[in-house]
């Protein structure tokens, strides 16, 4: 046999012997999964692990809920382990998980931890146990810079809502976060960063990753639209003031205010819970706008799929300012876009050019939304034959998970 041949039938040996897939943990660190408001964060993970599969890895998923930690396999077995919310705050998480991958033999190709708010002495453990057990360690941190966030949640508008968040502020963020989180860099690879900032190569001493948010458009169906008389905007989301929902609901007051003509019949549905949704429901109730917004609270499966059906304009984030952002990468925009549902914004995205005929921006400021300009820019959508198709080609090509996520593994390959 020539070394050719030779060479040949060794490749087709170790290609029979290869591992097919690669193996990963995706750890769910510091949101309670069941919690109210978390929907969108669920679907966020979910789509990621839809997109690390299409990239080749199997996936153990470990969350926790309010009494329970649970890791659930790629085939969807569950292991569940009694864990309450002060215990996982205690740091027992880090015995369980231990526990767990000792137990089961593993070794990861791949770790793939959503970045808590705050680290501490626990999560610090949590990132040893990971990296013992595995080839690379990615942090992902869902907004960055996050201090000037994590500072606006005493910017609530209640003494209250201060009060309240004053505790958690200083001592979880201000001093703990501060203080661990530089230490990360002892125990992973690099961070993955969804951000705006040109320029960024490393947070916290560790290399960086830039990505940005994206969707599993497999998942999004285009909307069925079905006809009516009534013009629908639909806003989806954890009601917080940061969605400056109030802002149309000003616009719509003014606009119903406006003198004698006929006007056309504008509602406005949300659907979600949330902390602002109390002091929305008031400013209906002041304005006398019962008809024309409606609270949905939460809505699942067909449900929410029958809203979207009747949806003509899709309601994205009008507070960014609220936070001190002026670019963003909502997960409901790109949600929108690849239904092909036209909508309007008040805050510029990283991925989404503003000479887009299917988004209409708003100032990202405190005034009410111009619904005589929403009426417009529905008009024009309408005409548009061509819309559907464009959002939905611009959605594959530029808002999907497996080429974010793509971008994170071959940074790490070359490393």
């Amino acid at each position: 046999m020539s070394s050719l041949s030779e060479q040949l039938v060794l490749n087709i040996i170790r290609k029979s012997n290869m591992k097919l897939t690669k193996e990963m943990i995706y750890v769910v660190s510091g949101t309670v999964w069941d919690s109210p408001g978390t929907m969108g964060i669920r679907k966020k993970i979910n789509d990621h692990i839809n997109a690390f599969h299409k990239l080749g890895y199997n996936t153990t998923l470990v969350y926790h809920e309010k009494d329970k930690l649970f890791f659930q396999d790629s085939n969807g077995n569950l292991d569940s382990y009694p864990l309450n919310e002060l215990a996982y705050q205690m740091g027992i998480f880090a015995s369980i998980l231990s526990r767990y991958i000792t137990e089961k033999k593993l070794f990861f190709d791949l770790v793939y931890v959503r970045k808590s708010c705050t680290e501490s002495p626990f999560s610090l453990r949590v990132a040893r146990i990971l990296k013992a057990h595995s080839a690379k360690v990615v942090y992902e941190i869902p907004t960055y810079p996050y201090d000037e966030e994590m500072k606006n949640l005493l910017g609530k508008p209640s003494l209250h809502g201060w009060l309240k968040s004053f505790t958690w502020w200083f001592f979880g963020w201000f001093i703990c976060d501060r203080i661990f989180r530089r230490r990360l860099k002892k125990y992973i690879d690099c961070f993955a960063v969804i951000t705006s900032l040109a320029n960024l190569t490393s947070v916290f001493g560790v290399s960086a990753i830039k990505m940005s948010n994206g969707i599993d458009v497999d998942r999004i169906p285009i909307k069925d639209r079905l006809p009516d008389n009534i013009i629908s905007l639909l806003g989806v989301a954890g009601v917080s003031y940061w969605h400056g929902y109030d802002r149309i609901i000003y616009g719509l007051h003014n606009y119903y205010s406006q003198s004698a003509n006929q006007k056309r019949n504008v509602v406005f549905h949300i659907a979600g819970e949330g902390s602002a949704l109390a002091e929305l429901k008031q400013l209906v109730s002041n304005f006398s706008l019962d008809a024309h917004v409606v609270f949905h609270g939460m809505v699942t499966g067909n449900a929410l799929e029958e809203l979207y059906n009747h949806a003509d304009i899709g309601v994205a984030s009008f507070g960014a300012f609220r936070k001190k952002l002026n670019l963003s990468a909502e997960l409901k925009v790109r949600e929108y876009i690849s239904g092909a549902l036209p909508y309007i914004t008040g805050v510029e995205d990283i991925d989404v050019p503003s000479s887009t005929k299917w988004k209409l921006l708003f100032a990202n400021d405190d005034s009410p939304i111009g619904i005589d300009l929403v009426l417009n820019f529905y008009d024009k959508c309408v005409n548009n034959a061509n819309i559907t198709n464009e959002m939905r080609l611009f959605a594959e090509s530029n808002l999907s998970w497996k080429g974010q996520l793509e971008k994170v593994i071959n940074s790490l390959d070359n490393k």
